[in-house]
């Protein structure tokens, strides 16, 4: 048995940070998918059904904080079994998005938990080639980076992918994009997939219907697609300006960038995005 005491302090303060943000009513905390929070999609910890949720190794394990926000008690472990789960996302009031390094998991809280019972069961599971990987959703699609740690090339395992979630169940990869390097975090902000690169910094998305073999795209086996191929492809946007990250956090009408020089915060407007405030590393 895990010795709770080891999550008191973190879990306690982290917990009272999760709640006030859980009371930001911007569109990326919507209900129907609406993405990775406020958290950002490198996050191994969301707030579900009034419990806090923390991934650790192979398992969730879940804490009460409606009792005493101050000393949360954990109700319960959930255990999974693809891949070395790395990312926690939520999508929706019931699902969690895993980011494992084999693919993503999809969860569903249980409706008739018990204590010390698991909170989550089983749904689908969506094999990718072993890479690391977050994950986020939207409405009916999720979208996940994979990179295979070295940035000195880009590689199969260094992709942008997008998945059709329209049924959970049968959630199957549509396509990949193929251009980056070393592509990290990511967030959705206005009809739009803003994903973070070692090398290029932030990178824009938009799915439009395009001839997928003009684009760098990866079919549903990995395969680059080379014939002419029409359907839902991501289409990089340029940016005026260079702007390192690990990830980002849509939040408003900005958005925030986390990474090793510091946090950077991003004014969004018509014309561009413009800094508005640095926070460097010590």
């Amino acid at each position: 048995m895990r010795n709770k005491n080891n999550y008191k302090l973190p879990v306690a303060l982290i917990a009272s940070l999760v709640i006030v943000a859980c009371t930001d009513t911007s569109e990326t905390a919507g209900t129907t998918g609406g993405g990775q929070g406020t958290a950002g999609s490198l996050a191994t910890m969301t707030v579900l059904q009034n419990e806090l949720h923390i991934l650790h190794n192979n398992r969730i394990s879940s804490f009460d904080i409606t009792s005493d926000v101050l000393n949360p008690q954990e109700v319960g472990v959930s255990y999974l079994s693809m891949g070395t789960a790395e990312t926690l996302s939520p999508f929706g009031s019931e699902y969690v998005l895993v980011g494992t390094s084999n693919g993503v998991v999809i969860q569903k809280y249980k409706s008739d938990t018990t204590a010390g019972s698991a909170r989550f069961e089983h749904v689908n599971s969506v094999p990718h080639l072993v890479a690391r990987d977050p994950v986020i959703a939207k409405d009916t699609r999720a979208f996940f980076t994979t990179r295979d740690g070295n940035d000195d090339f880009s590689a199969r395992e260094d992709v942008v992918g997008m998945i059709d979630i329209s049924d959970l169940e049968n959630a199957t990869i549509i396509y990949r994009y193929a251009d980056l390097k070393e592509p990290i975090g990511l967030g959705w902000w206005q009809e739009a997939l803003y994903v973070c690169d070692r090398e290029e910094g932030l990178t824009k998305f938009t799915i439009e219907e395009v001839n997928l073999a003009d684009t760098n795209q990866l079919d549903e086996n990995n395969t680059l697609i080379i014939q002419d191929t029409f359907g839902p492809g991501l289409v990089r946007q340029e940016l005026n300006g260079f702007f390192p990250c690990s990830d980002v956090i849509p939040q408003g009408d900005f958005l925030i960038l986390t990474g090793e020089s510091g946090v950077t915060q991003l004014k969004m407007g018509q014309s561009g995005m413009a800094v508005v405030s640095t926070i460097e590393s010590q």
